[in-house]
Formats: structure tokens, sequence, C-alpha cells
């Protein structure tokens, strides 16, 4: 199995110049939205779907700044809205000190969500069963929808190569409490569902996305919406304070993977006690290829000439 992990590692460094058919599910937030416009910008990637579920807001939220993500670039883009609570049933908590109260600072979507008869399991397993083509799974937030479509459905995952899943800390100190990173904690069973699956995971955490980051004065960088977006998250924060790019790198993994180094370790999830959703090296761990290095200025530089064209 290590060999088989090491080879598909090598495959996934030489895919940059190829059309990747990539499944979006995430949590919009701020991080989200930049991360599904460097998608929808890239000749690269073509968005097959994209799912929701609670995290940085509500599942309901997440769906509108979904819609408004999407609108007006690609509307043709199906969305399909997950999960509300967490594998096991316990509520999401949600980053409104980060993200505010509905996700993004923009002209909310008022789209009747009700018209939403297809949830996201029933849309993936639709989507998966009837593909002619290998799927890399990107997953932003919480890996719940995930890790439910691998327990109902594996026969379904046989067309996905790899989950790239932007999550996790392992030599660096988590970002909601100091052992755990936002997304693995907020379901840390379900994250561990996802990691000791067949399927080859690449996880992007806190060890790369801390040291992307941007400041107020790179505002003068972007274009129009990025800074409309943008403003109104530097207002409410701390002067001298940075935005995170955490999500748009686990979309960049597959644009640019020459910007990456993955190294393959075992990895643990912690789903209890104190440090609940830890993900750490464990002996007896599952296989998890994780970033461990990435080219800090190209990787900078290209994001926010991204943002110049938002």
């Amino acid at each position: 199995m290590l060999y088989a992990a090491i080879k598909i590692l090598k495959i996934y460094h030489y895919m940059g110049h190829l059309s990747t058919n990539i499944w979006i599910d995430c949590d919009p937030g701020l991080d989200d939205f930049f991360a599904i416009k460097l998608a929808i910008n890239s000749v690269r990637v073509n968005i097959v779907g994209i799912s929701t579920v609670g995290g940085n807001c509500s599942v309901y939220q997440a769906t509108q700044n979904a819609i408004s993500a999407i609108s007006p670039f690609n509307n043709k883009i199906p969305i399909y809205m997950g999960s509300e609570r967490s594998y096991s049933g316990e509520n999401f908590r949600y980053a409104l000190d980060i993200h505010g109260r509905y996700g993004l600072p923009v002209k909310q979507n008022t789209t009747n969500l009700k018209s939403f008869n297809i949830d996201a399991q029933r849309g993936m397993k639709l989507f998966f069963d009837k593909s002619s083509s290998p799927i890399t799974i990107v997953a932003l937030g919480p890996l719940t929808n995930i890790a439910k479509f691998i327990k109902a459905n594996s026969e379904s995952m046989k067309n996905v190569e790899r989950i790239i899943v932007m999550g996790g800390a392992i030599s660096v100190p988590g970002n909601i409490t100091k052992y755990a990173e936002f997304n693995i904690w907020n379901d840390p069973k379900a994250s561990k569902i996802v990691f000791s699956s067949e399927i080859p995971i690449y996880l992007v955490g806190l060890d790369v996305t801390n040291y992307i980051h941007a400041s107020r004065q790179d505002l003068n960088k972007m274009g129009k919406l990025s800074c409309e977006i943008m403003e109104p998250w530097f207002k409410q924060n701390k002067p001298g304070a940075v935005f995170h790019f955490h999500d748009s790198l686990a979309v960049l993994t597959v644009i640019k993977p020459n910007y990456f180094t993955f190294e393959t370790k075992r990895i643990t999830v912690e789903t209890s006690g104190k440090s609940i959703g830890q993900t750490k090296l464990s002996q007896t761990g599952s296989l998890v290829n994780v970033a461990t290095v990435l080219s800090h200025g190209l990787t900078k530089k290209y994001l926010i000439k991204n943002m110049l064209s938002i």
C-alpha cells in the first residue's frame, strides 16, 4: 500500500498540465469563496459539482454563499446542500468571529433553498456512478459529507482517484485549540473515517497554509470584487491582521502541483479528550500524503494575480 501511495504521489506531481475533474465540498466562508473562484478561473480544473456542509456558518448559509461564489461566472455547476450536523449528530461550531454572521461580507443570495430537492449524498452518487473520468474531491470544510458517502456508497468511490483535504496541523499549533485545526476539530470522527479509507488522501494543513496570507496593503493589487469582499474583513479585525488563503491552497495543489512537496506519513485523528481534533503522527495511523513544503513566493504571486481578475 505504501508503494501504491508513493506511485500515486509521483503521478500527482506530473498532472499539472491536465484538466482535472474536481468535486468541491465546502462551507463558504471567505477562504472557500476565493478557492472556488480560483478553480473557476483555471483551465486546469473542471468543477463538476459542489456540495456544502456546516462549518464556517450554517449549511443553509454556506449553500447561499456557494451560489454567490459561482454567479455570475458559471451558473451551470450543480450545487447540493449537505450536512447540517457532524457525523455523530452534534452541532457544528461556526466561525462567526472570523467570517461574520453570513460567512461573506457581500450582498446575500436569496435563492429559495426549498428548491434543492437533491441533497449532497444523492447528488454525489448520481455523478460519481455515471462518471467515465477520474474525480478529485477537494474538501474545504468538515469532512462530514465525505465520511457519510464513503460509509454508504463505497462502490461509488471507484472513480475517485484522490481526496485533497484542507485541514490538520501536524508540526504546528492548531487554530481552534492549541491541538487542532478548525475543519478537523469540527468533525474528528468523520476525519478519521476519511483518512482510513482506501482512497489516497492529500492533506493541506496549517503546516503550509499559515505562511500564505494577504495584508491590507495587498488590496491595491486586487480586483474590484476582491477588494469589496476583503475590505470589510480587514475593518472588523485588529490593525495588522492578515488573511490566510487556507482553502485556496488546497485547490492550488491541483492547478500548480509543482509548488508543493508532499510526504507520506502515518496520521491519526484524536476523537475525544482535550486534544480532540488533533492530527498527529502515529505508527498505527493511516497513510496520508502531507503537504510539508511549498514555494512561498510563487504561491502568493499566483493567488494575488488571480484576485486581480476578480
